[in-house]
């Protein structure tokens, strides 16, 4: 299960600049494609595990958790997802330091692994958190006039 986030154009009139797949963010799944490979606008995808779910609810928003960006263009978004990804800079922290995965729901009361953290896109943990919200944050830097739409 996860969150299909897209960025789509909306009522922008804006022009989007050339988009190569190095620039697109990489989630739980995603087109393979040739290195170098230019995309359409309609390829604004990322794909987020639920398994941070609990992270976006602590940070972004109690009640919607990632959702709260939905129908927000790209500009207004990405303030909140770096005001996230800083607040969740501090349960890197314990995490690492408490040896124990914070998540109330997927991963609750796993061991923190950070190896696992580097090779497993899949860990709940507030590191691969930031992962998933650094990757909508690069959306915004693409198409700043484009709204989020998902699930």
């Amino acid at each position: 299960m996860s969150y299909g986030i897209s960025l789509v154009r909306g009522d922008s009139t804006s022009v989007v600049s050339k988009i190569t797949d190095e620039m697109l963010p990489k989630g739980g799944t995603y087109a393979a494609r040739e290195p170098g490979s230019m995309v359409d606008e309609s390829e604004l995808y990322f794909n987020i595990t639920y398994n941070f779910a609990w992270y976006f609810y602590e940070t972004l928003d109690a009640e919607q958790g990632i959702r709260v960006i939905y129908g927000k263009k790209g500009r207004d978004v990405k303030p909140m997802v770096e005001g996230a990804i800083a607040k969740l800079g501090v349960l890197v922290e314990r995490e690492r330091s408490g040896g124990k995965v914070l998540s109330e729901t997927w991963g609750k009361d796993k061991v923190y692994d950070e190896e696992e953290s580097e090779r497993d896109y899949w860990f709940p943990c507030a590191k691969n958190a930031v992962k998933a919200l650094r990757g909508i944050a690069s959306l915004c830097d693409i198409a700043p006039d484009f709204t989020f739409t998902g699930d």
